[in-house]
């Protein structure tokens, strides 16, 4: 018997073996890989219920992104991004890095006060072999002649309120504060007009004495990016910072003594967008700001003669508790087929699969419970192999002409009582999970978005009676979305996109091949 004829025996047992073992256990993504005279492949479609939800009131600690200022999508309305932040102590709070004798003496006057922050960029080489950098997540028009985005206005404030790290009523868990959350402000230290821009990689810092400038220090970031930079008004940091530091190796005050003392002294900064009209919108990573203190320390003898004249800055990096405020107006008009969806505290959907109401979600399901006694034996067992579900949404037409900024992506989860969870798909099939909810460009017809929810469905289906459908929940995706393990299945929707999309729910029309469709591809066997 030759060694290619018990190859082909082998293979014709072990898929005989597969046909009939996959009853109850398999379930594989691709479709119509069964092909047998006993076996069918069937598509099942079905509608999707569907509301859509303004959003407030989000968790906003940041850990990574914020927003910065106002952006405007015609069809979703316009959004408006601030922050707070605390500061954190510089590295060290000597007056002067040396000590000096007795018969000396150091006076420190201030320079100037500026805080920056560092756009998101990418460095690249131009044609002209220019080393330059391309702005990265901001959004708004852009203006190709300045390589400037539009602005937007700005007024910063130290900051009033006290931003406790620790839950007051139960110092066991951490604060959370909500992006609608209001602040109250002490000192107006910047009104500025913020143009983002590619160009902004340098600023100028000037040093003086009784007045007169004596040095000019020129200011690059690391890399060379470009960065905000705002001048803030230094009274508050003279008499609350710079008068206060320590002679070298002396003790600091009980202001300046830990960072615990410090941020009830200083609270920190309110940076609010002011704007009326929509300019543009930065999202930034606050772990790279700063702001800096300029000052010069003259150092005399005790009779006036000048000894030395020293530059010197403290750097106070953004730190501690970082919170974003919203304010969305939620005011442009929707329409009952369309499904809308903005980042930030702009819109979110509920869905419901089965033919179920969005607003009755915990109502069992008249076409699952029709499904569950097809798909199910007597003993409860799943005679179907699932090959695929999968969820299609379209962008609106209409929608999608006007268009400013693609959504790359968007997320499915499941809304339970209390809490949000992890769909099991996205768990299950983590291998897999990078081409969920993607931004894809149809063939023939607009852009869709698509989820593959095969275990999810097998799941629902093996639950019987003692499950119904689950409303779920979908929004723009930011990252930190999907799970990391296996048991990280509770989901926060903090986002810091601002971006949106519309899409077509569909006029319930079996002849809308755009409508929005649950589609289920299983083979099981024919009844002889």
């Amino acid at each position: 018997m030759s060694e290619n004829f018990m190859k082909k025996i082998f293979c014709l047992s072990f898929l005989l073996l597969f046909f009939y073992a996959c009853e109850d256990e398999f379930n594989q993504y691709e479709a119509g890989f069964l092909n047998h005279q006993n076996f069918q492949t069937v598509a099942y479609e079905s509608e999707i219920s569907f509301r859509t939800e303004s959003v407030s009131g989000l968790v906003s600690n940041v850990q990574t992104q914020a927003l910065l200022g106002v952006y405007e999508e015609p069809h979703l309305g316009t959004l408006k991004a601030s922050l707070v932040s605390q500061l954190s102590l510089p590295s060290t709070l000597d007056q002067t890095a040396r000590s000096y004798g007795a018969d000396t003496l150091v006076t420190s006057s201030m320079d100037g006060v500026v805080m920056y922050i560092p756009y998101q960029a990418t460095p690249f080489t131009n044609e002209a072999g220019e080393e330059i950098h391309s702005l990265d997540s901001i959004f708004g028009a852009y203006d190709a002649e300045t390589r400037s985005y539009e602005p937007f206005d700005l007024e910063v404030y130290e900051l009033e309120t006290f931003l406790n790290s620790l839950d007051p009523s139960n110092p066991s868990k951490a604060n959370v504060f909500k992006t609608d959350d209001e602040y109250a402000t002490g000192a107006l230290l910047a009104q500025a007009t913020v143009s983002p821009s590619t160009q902004d990689t340098v600023s100028y810092v000037q040093r003086k004495l009784e007045g007169d400038v004596y040095d000019t220090d020129t200011i690059r970031l690391s890399g060379g990016g470009p960065y905000i930079a705002i001048p803030l008004a230094s009274d508050s940091f003279e008499t609350k910072i710079l008068d206060r530091l320590p002679a070298s190796g002396a003790a600091a005050p009980t202001s300046l003594s830990s960072q615990e003392d410090f941020i009830r002294h200083f609270k920190g900064l309110y940076l609010k967008t002011v704007s009326e009209t929509a300019g543009s919108i930065a999202s930034l990573q606050l772990s790279d700001a700063f702001v800096e203190m300029y000052y010069t320390n003259l150092v005399t003898t005790t009779e006036g003669a000048v000894v030395d004249t020293i530059k010197t800055a403290k750097t106070f990096p953004f730190g501690g508790v970082k919170a974003s405020q919203y304010h969305h107006d939620h005011d442009r008009e929707t329409t009952a087929d369309k499904i809308y969806l903005q980042g930030a505290s702009g819109f979110r959907a509920d869905l419901s699969l089965f033919g179920n109401d969005p607003d009755v979600s915990s109502a069992s399901s008249v076409e699952l419970d029709s499904l569950r006694n097809e798909a199910l034996d007597a003993e409860g067992r799943l005679r179907w192999l699932i090959n695929e579900a999968s969820l299609r949404l379209y962008v609106d037409e209409t929608y999608w002409e006007q268009a400013k900024d693609t959504v790359f992506r968007l997320f499915l989860y499941k809304k339970k009582e209390g809490y949000n969870a992890q769909l099991l798909d996205y768990i299950s099939q983590a291998a897999s999970s990078d081409r969920q909810g993607k931004f894809q460009k149809g063939e023939n017809g607009p852009p869709y978005y698509e989820f593959f929810i095969t275990d999810y469905i097998r799941e629902l289906l093996l639950a019987g009676d003692a499950r119904n459908s689950d409303l779920l929940g979908l929004k723009v995706f930011t990252p930190g979305d999907l799970p990391t393990t296996t048991i990280d299945t509770m989901l926060t929707l903090s986002n810091w996109d601002p971006r949106g999309v519309v899409l077509s729910g569909g006029q319930q029309d079996a002849q809308d091949p755009y409508r929005a469709l649950l589609k289920i591809n299983y083979t099981t066997q024919i009844d002889e």
